[in-house]
């Protein structure tokens, strides 16, 4: 995004239109030499480059090339810098400290001559132990112009070119009453699309007909705009233009004016922006990486970051996190930005969708509205309250336990089990359940023909045989040696002999020296 006396726009038969930079020879050339210079003062001052960059901009003046356009793409290069302050063996703001002391000192406030100055920066050098050039290379190293650029990260022409493009599209929806994005993308797509409103914290509103229709809210529609929320909307721009398929439809407010313009942008104008879509944190926001810490502490729930929206009508919704264990599957939706009216609507989305939602919503945002949804409300203040968030799992389980069980059942029965041994780990696994809850169901239901205990379902026909084949065995390494002959795995070998009557008695640490009575 460029600062917003940069963009370049105009109006024109009712439309905001934006002039980009479609890579003409002279647009071109500006921006390769504009590259060159960066590329040259490495190492060199800030000074300097603002000074090369200003011979640039008065050289293409005369071409008609609008000012704009250089300081936009010179602002966007400054960008590729890495900046530092010159070593110094004494802090500038010090040294300027102790020179305006000794100018009172020595010339009553101020120098009115070349001598007085002279005399007050020598006094300086010689209480900070340092020559006087050295001194006045120290004074003023801190300020912006004497910054040394130290690096600089290339680019070619074309690809600066589309980057400017990309800032110019961002610039002009920071002042966005409303943005919408039509998209017949494919799924994958879709999804990425999504997961980046999500992420940012946008408030929004996706509908599905021929094609998905996703409407944000624009900073200028916010009861006090924000800088924040402008650029969350800016995050999401490239996003969208890196997408197969999209058209961007928005209402401007234009700076100064009451009025506001539409602006309309498609993937027609695809090669005027960059390729590839920015790299995508992990979390955006404290809340969210505060409630994935949380959930990694609420047994036997696993969590993650939104995977595929959920219908509402005929919206649809995307909420932040999807909790699943086993069959069961919760969704968890945190409410950020809002307007009144932005509320209404999440409300109404909220209260079609059937799904089981957890809403988090700051308690600034508590109101009669999220009240009345059909789906619980847990309001945090700083911190997400984890007692509450794993109540609600908990009923949630507890309602869902039935159904739960008897998917369970069927699918236990489908599986007809054959091992002689089954740890209740790895079957419930293979059922798509948790531990917990097929452990539950199995002291209920154990399958016939088994024995559910240690974790472990032991056939009833391998207990009669360990029976009979231990029978005789003095020692546990010779039950042990007749259980593998069973095909018994050695760690299940002490659970299966007491479900078969043994008793191991130990005669020190070798468990192959205990005996079996």
């Amino acid at each position: 995004m460029l600062p917003s006396q940069l963009l370049r726009a105009r109006a024109s038969g009712g439309r905001l239109r934006v002039l980009w930079a479609y890579g003409s020879g002279t647009e071109l050339e500006l921006a390769r030499e504009l590259i060159s210079v960066f590329r040259e003062c490495v190492g060199r001052t800030l000074g300097e480059l603002y000074s090369r960059i200003e011979d640039i901009e008065r050289c293409y003046e005369v071409l008609g090339v609008d000012y704009k356009l250089v300081r936009g793409l010179a602002t966007l290069l400054e960008r590729r810098c890495r900046v530092a302050r010159r070593p110094t063996r004494v802090d500038p703001a010090k040294a300027r400290s102790i020179v305006f002391a000794l100018c009172t000192e020595i010339a009553g406030g101020f120098t009115s001559t070349a001598e007085e100055r002279k005399a007050v920066i020598e006094a300086a050098a010689k209480r900070l132990s340092m020559t006087a050039e050295e001194l006045e290379h120290t004074l003023w190293c801190d300020s912006e112009g004497e910054m040394l650029v130290e690096e600089f990260s290339e680019v070619d022409e074309r690809e600066l070119l589309r980057e400017y493009n990309l800032s110019l599209l961002q610039t002009a929806l920071f002042k966005a009453l409303r943005m919408s994005v039509e998209t017949r993308a494919p799924g994958w797509e879709l999804k990425q699309l999504l997961r980046a409103v999500k992420r940012l914290g946008l408030m929004y509103t996706a509908e599905k007909a021929d094609r998905v229709k996703l409407i944000v809210d624009g900073p200028a529609s916010l009861l006090k705009m924000t800088t924040r929320y402008g650029t969350a909307l800016a995050k999401l721009v490239p996003h969208v233009v890196s997408m197969s398929s999209w058209a961007i439809r928005a209402t401007v407010l234009r700076a100064g004016r009451k009025e506001a313009l539409p602006l309309v942008v498609s993937d027609a104008e695809r090669v005027l922006f960059p390729e590839a879509p920015p790299p995508e944190p992990e979390y955006d926001s404290a809340v969210e990486e505060e409630f994935a810490s949380l959930m990694k502490g609420v047994g036997g729930w696993s969590v993650r970051r939104e995977e595929e929206a959920i219908l509402a009508g005929r919206t649809l919704i995307l909420p932040d996190f999807c909790l699943t264990k086993g069959p069961l599957k919760a969704y968890v939706e945190i409410v950020g930005y809002w307007t009144p009216e932005y509320l209404s609507r999440k409300v109404k989305k909220l209260a079609e969708a059937r799904a089981p939602i957890l809403i988090l919503a700051d308690k600034q945002l508590a109101c009669s509205r999220l009240e009345k949804l059909p789906h619980r409300v847990v309001y945090y203040e700083g911190k997400i309250p984890a007692s509450e968030v794993a109540k609600w799992l908990s009923e949630l389980e507890e309602r869902a336990w039935g159904d739960i069980s008897e998917i369970l059942c069927r699918k236990l029965r489908e599986l007809e089990l054959k091992e002689p041994v089954v740890e209740v780990a790895e079957l419930a696994k293979r059922l798509g359940a948790s531990p917990r809850q097929l452990e539950r169901l199995l002291k209920k239901r154990t399958p016939e023909g088994y024995v559910l205990s240690g974790g472990l379902l032991v056939s009833r026909k391998l207990i009669a045989e360990a029976s009979a084949e231990v029978s005789g065995s003095r020692t546990f390494k010779e039950a042990s040696e007749a259980l593998l002959r069973l095909g018994v795995e050695r760690k299940h070998h002490l659970e299966v002999l007491r479900l078969a009557g043994f008793k191991v008695v130990w005669r020190g640490l070798d468990l192959d020296s205990a005996v079996v009575v």
